[in-house]
């Protein structure tokens, strides 16, 4: 046993002898730099290195006590020692045995410092050593000075001690379980009770060990949950001169006590938030008088508040709440004005419970300005910082001030129109667009609000023909008061010259127009930007600062008012109103805050107020999901930094969204924007980095608004991150839905890197396939989760998208080159996504003849020369973008569409033009005129989508795997790299929904019997492709082919087998028997006729007449009677006669 705890003298310090007789002799000792040239010099007795332990101070006993074990509760227990200031100090070390253990006080250990280097600064852990784990809590690190000189126990008494002797024991160092310091007695720890309030009836009183080694009263044996002392503690708790009632306590640990109060405090309210705990006093035997507080934890994230957060204006009085768990004092700066510095004053806000503060002050602030200014100890807090409150609702600008909404404020009075009804059964069709760039084009007929809230508030907007497009150097266009007062909405030329031609519709008109269901708008929460018209790089608003106020920059009056709040309000209203819901896009993944916290002038909120409490650090996510370590300025092993910021955004920071307030932060903010601003959806920017339980929590409170309320985002991240990402398939059954990034490449390719594409190549059939299904099949339990698309704001347009593909050889080249441009002329428009063959007043079969013929034709004309095919490549871009957006609107899920893209709309190639000016990001309105004929192809595509969602938008995926059949499952042949499919519709729904419109049942039996089934066939190959139909003797009408859509037909009814243009798609549905009837007797009416026949209802054609009934029917025998009498009164008796005689 002595050799385990003591060691002789050489074995500390050793003596090596370097070439005897030449060199004198040194003295090293372990784990010390310095060489010595004598053993005094470390031994302590006359001079040399005093840090080195000396022979007198290198022993001394720890006292480690625990309160909760079994019942030998210091058994396996040891006391791990190393260097802390040692390489490698956790993983070496000496575990040391107890000389001996008392079940009151406490297992008792003795340590010799000069097993630990120069016995300087000791770590010291609580270990058990079969189960090897640590008492993590109670681990410290000893800095030894000479204060400690009393502690240290001569060589005579440690040999005693380690022989079973010695009576008296020594002065011993104290650790007490799961507590973090080394005491020298229980009384010298500083602060050992904390009296805390949980909530408005429990008062938490709080020690670093059980009470009752407090006042005297210990039990014999280690602190027991089930055998816990049943005496009422004596604690009293006092307001002033009143006596605080409480009638219970519980005991959740050994080391609090919990006091649930009378019902009658505080005439029934308790220790409310505005309860001043802070005047009431705990006194109890054996520890001081201490004033209550509201419970702090060490952890922040312990912290969770529920109620109302910001400023709250009434007539009445004026209320202020901020989080800020790390201060330790919070005050509201009030200013008079925007820009006033001369009125301001603070106002103190009080701690209450969960780390927040409040102020209220009796009165309406409403029209002052106000920031937050929090301090203390904490030296993230930089003194006289000033922030603005991240819940202010209006803002002067991101670095100005917040404006306190008075109750009466016209933006506040103003409310938002009612939202469109949605069903469960209607097909939701989105448009995204950025509400700079939808109207800033002088083109886009929008008058004095281009660019602004309220130019998307025109409802009639037209064309304007020949508008110039005048940019400054920077490529932005003067959008300021008055600069486009003088534009006036002159109606363009039609597309095909036509003078009677209707006018072109821009902006909101077009969107209703194109049978929009949900327009998207880019970020209009207040972001970094200097709101100056001049500068022409604002990000769309994807780098956030304060997430409730509206961003000014579209704002067409003042900046320093309201106005940015009503002027929204007016643009939502206005698009209700037009039977679009609005969808906001969000962006909770990151925030502008700079994460170098020395740049003060990037402190925008919420580091202001929590410093790195909203942010992913490596202090609060050391780990990532994936096990690597997040600190980048420490070694593994040792503490994390805490200041390293995650950048999975690649912004610069990621949003802890996991963390408690943070998650209320972001679910309160979106039920603001719902509640206030009407809004009808979010889609969440990187949605990848938001976690998987706030987007269910988000879902489900927005559900409780409205049910209609559409969630959805990017389930990627913009790099590498700690937490589990929310990828594609952690969607499922939660409430939110997804981008279908696979479906969007399969289609046009990805931007990064790929070589071919369906619409160009006919390659990914099996990634086109699932795309249609819904996703169902691969990532999603419902086609509602899944968002499809071909373009968005990011990236590259479709149409520039395919041309970099094509002229890339079928590769990403990352060049930004403008595509070429063959705008279409006249008439010939039509020919931007090819002609429909005419097989007008043809057989079915006949019909398929000349429609397959044609198409081979027009393919053949395609390839005549190689000077014809370099001519046809804008054509040849126009139709596969045509056909990617026709794929899109008739898969299964939820389509998406970018603004422009219905008329082929360019960014002249820029594949990333987030920071581009308006002369790149501008909705060139021209295109629309230009493109007119795809314009209604895509009309076409959505009024048939939202005609029918009972075929194009199921529900569930049980009805999709059930309902839609691919021709191969069916048995029928598909040519090579197409595609074909089967849905099968639902006569009730169709029957219900016409005669909720009005209609007969007749008319509603009719169109029920017509849309039983669609076929879809897509062929993106270059040459027209023959499909074989299933059902051989069935005829199907086609209702969208060679660039027409709609509910209508668009061809005569066909069997057995359809030529399908290059690079197109149709779309038949069943041929009803009514329509049946009616083809045979065009069939017929080819080789017969009977000029002599008048049918009763005016045809020059009947049954009869073309020879598929015997008989006439009783309507035309009885006007072949009334035609016969009126020859007989025209001819007279004698001729009639004869006429009589002849037919006999």
């Amino acid at each position: 046993m002595a050799a385990a705890v003591r060691e002789v003298a050489a074995d500390v310090a050793r003596s090596w002898t370097i070439l005897p007789g030449v060199v004198p002799r040194r003295q090293i000792v372990q784990g010390h730099p310095t060489i010595y040239r004598e053993a005094s010099e470390f031994l302590g007795d006359g001079g040399g290195d005093t840090t080195v332990c000396s022979a007198a101070s290198r022993w001394f006993a720890v006292r480690y006590r625990r309160f909760v074990g079994e019942a030998d509760a210091y058994a396996g227990w040891v006391l791990w020692g190393c260097d802390d200031d040692a390489v490698g100090a956790s993983v070496g070390g000496v575990a040391i045995e107890p000389v001996s253990v008392d079940p009151v006080e406490g297992a008792l250990f003795l340590v010799d410092r000069g097993r630990f280097g120069d016995g300087s600064r000791l770590r010291l852990v609580p270990r058990h050593a079969e189960r090897a784990v640590d008492d993590a809590g109670a681990t410290v690190t000893w800095d030894v000075d000479a204060a400690d000189a009393a502690f240290w126990i001569p060589a005579t008494v440690v040999d005693a001690l380690v022989a079973g002797g010695g009576d008296t024991p020594p002065p011993a160092l104290l650790l007490v379980q799961g507590h973090g310091s080394l005491l020298t007695s229980l009384a010298s720890e500083p602060s050992p009770v904390v009296v805390s309030v949980d909530s408005p009836w429990d008062v938490a009183v709080t020690t670093f060990c059980p009470l009752e080694w407090l006042d005297g009263t210990a039990p014999a044996k280690p602190w027991d949950l089930a055998a816990s002392p049943s005496t009422r503690p004596k604690l009293t708790l006092r307001h002033g001169q009143a006596e605080l009632p409480w009638v219970t306590w519980e005991r959740p640990s050994p080391t609090e006590v919990v006091l649930r109060l009378s019902e009658a405090v505080a005439d029934g309210r308790g220790l409310h938030e505005d309860y001043l705990v802070e005047e009431v006093v705990a006194r109890a035997t054996g520890i001081p008088t201490l004033a209550l507080q509201w419970r702090r934890h060490a952890n922040v994230d312990a912290y969770y508040y529920p109620g109302a957060m910001g400023c709250m204006c009434t007539a009445s009085e004026t209320v202020f709440r901020v989080f800020a768990p790390t201060a330790d004092g919070v005050a509201v700066v009030l200013y008079d004005g925007p820009g006033d510095d001369a009125s301001r004053r603070e106002v103190p806000m009080r701690r209450i419970p969960q780390g927040c503060w409040k102020a209220i002050v009796p009165s309406s602030l409403g029209g002052t300005y106000y920031k937050l200014l929090a301090s203390g100890a904490d030296t993230l807090l930089f003194p006289g910082v000033e922030v603005i409150d991240p819940y202010s609702r209006c803002n002067t600008h991101h670095t100005g001030r917040g404006l306190i909404l008075a109750p009466d404020d016209p933006a506040v009075v103003a409310t938002v129109a009612p939202r469109p009804p949605v069903g469960p059964d209607d097909a939701v069709v989105i448009w995204e667009l950025h509400l700079r760039d939808a109207t800033v084009d002088p083109a886009s007929g929008v008058v004095g609000h281009r660019g602004k809230y309220l130019g998307l508030t025109q409802r009639d907007t037209v064309l304007v023909p020949g508008a110039p497009f005048a940019a400054d150097p920077k490529g932005m266009v003067d959008v300021s008061a008055g600069a486009d007062a003088a534009d006036t909405a002159k109606p363009a030329p039609a597309a095909n010259g036509e003078a009677d031609a209707p006018p072109v519709s821009t902006a909101l008109a077009h969107l209703v127009e194109m049978g929009a269901t949900a327009v998207q708008l880019l970020p209009l929460q207040d972001f970094d930007n200097n709101e100056d018209e001049a500068v022409g790089e604002y990000a769309w608003g994807y780098m956030p600062v304060h997430f409730f106020s509206p961003d000014g920059w579209y704002a067409s009056g003042s900046r320093t008012d309201s106005t940015r709040v009503r002027e929204l309000k007016e643009l939502v209203s206005a698009m209700h109103e037009a039977g679009l819901r609005v969808i906001l896009d969000v962006v909770f993944n990151h925030t502008a805050e700079d994460v170098n916290e020395r740049n003060l002038d990037a402190r925008f909120s919420f580091n202001g107020v929590a410093p790195r409490y909203y942010y992913r650090t490596c202090g609060n996510t050391p780990l990532s999901a994936s096990g690597h370590r997040t600190c980048a300025l420490t070694l593994a092993g040792a503490p994390t930094c805490g200041g390293c910021y995650s950048n999975g955004s690649g912004c610069g920071n990621e949003m802890r969204s996991e963390a408690p307030m943070a998650r209320k932060f972001i679910i309160d903010c979106l039920r603001y924007w719902a509640t206030e601003y009407g809004m009808d959806g979010f889609r969440f920017d990187l949605m990848g980095l938001v976690d998987v339980p706030t987007l269910t929590a988000a879902s489900t409170a927005l559900k409780a608004i409205d049910d209609g309320i559409l969630l959805y985002g990017e389930p990627w991240t913009g790099g590498m991150t700690p937490m589990a990402p929310t990828y594609k398939g952690t969607q499922r059954g939660r409430g939110f839905g997804v981008f279908n990034d696979t479906f969007r490449d399969a289609l046009r390719g990805s931007p990064f890197h790929v070589s071919s594409c369906f619409v160009l190549d006919g390659v990914c059939v099996d990634e086109v396939k699932r795309g249609i299904m819904g996703s169902v099949d691969d990532f999603a339990d419902a086609p509602t989760e899944v968002i499809n698309y071909v373009a968005c704001h990011d990236n590259r347009t479709l149409y520039d998208q395919l041309w970099e593909i094509y002229r890339g050889g079928g590769e990403d080249t990352g060049a930004d080159v403008a595509p070429p441009e063959e705008e279409p002329v006249g008439a010939s428009a039509v020919k931007d996504i090819g002609p429909a063959p005419d097989a007008t007043h043809l057989s079915p079969d006949a019909a398929t003849a000349v429609a397959t013929a044609a198409a081979d034709a027009a393919a053949a004309a395609t390839a005549a020369s190689a000077a014809a095919a370099a001519a046809s490549v804008p054509a040849l871009l126009r139709r596969c973008a045509a056909l990617a957006t026709a794929i899109v609107l008739t898969a299964q899920g939820v389509p998406f569409l970018q603004l422009g893209q219905e008329f082929f709309r360019t960014k002249g190639g820029d594949h990333n033009s987030y920071i581009s000016p308006d002369a790149v990001n501008a909705v060139r309105w021209a295109r629309k005129a230009a493109h007119a004929a795809a314009v209604r192809f895509v009309a076409g595509l959505v009024a048939l989508r939202r005609g029918h969602p009972e075929i194009f938008a199921l529900p569930t995926a049980g009805l999709v795997r059930e309902r839609l059949l691919f021709f191969e499952t069916m048995g029928v042949p598909v040519p090579a790299g197409c595609v074909a499919y089967r849905v099968d519709g639902c006569a009730a729904d169709v029957v219900a929904r016409a005669a909720a419109a009005g209609a007969s049942a007749a008319t509603a039996n009719e169109q029920a019997a017509r849309w039983t089934a669609v076929l879809v066939l897509i062929n993106p190959c270059r040459t027209a492709q023959a499909f074989a139909l299933p059902e051989a003797e069935q005829l199907w009408v086609p209702v969208v082919a060679g660039g027409h859509a709609g509910l209508s037909p668009v061809g005569a009814p066909v069997r057995r087998q359809l030529g399908v243009a290059p690079t197109s798609l149709t779309v038949l549905r069943r041929c009803s028997a009514a329509e049946a009837d009616a083809a045979a007797v065009d069939d017929r009416l080819a080789v017969i006729s009977d000029p002599g026949v008048v049918p009763a209802d005016g045809d020059c054609t009947s049954r009869y007449a073309v020879g598929l009934e015997r008989e006439r029917g009783a309507a035309e025998a009885a006007v072949m009677e009334e035609n016969v009498r009126l020859r007989r009164a025209f001819l007279g008796e004698t001729e009639a006669a004869a006429l009589v005689a002849a037919e006999a």
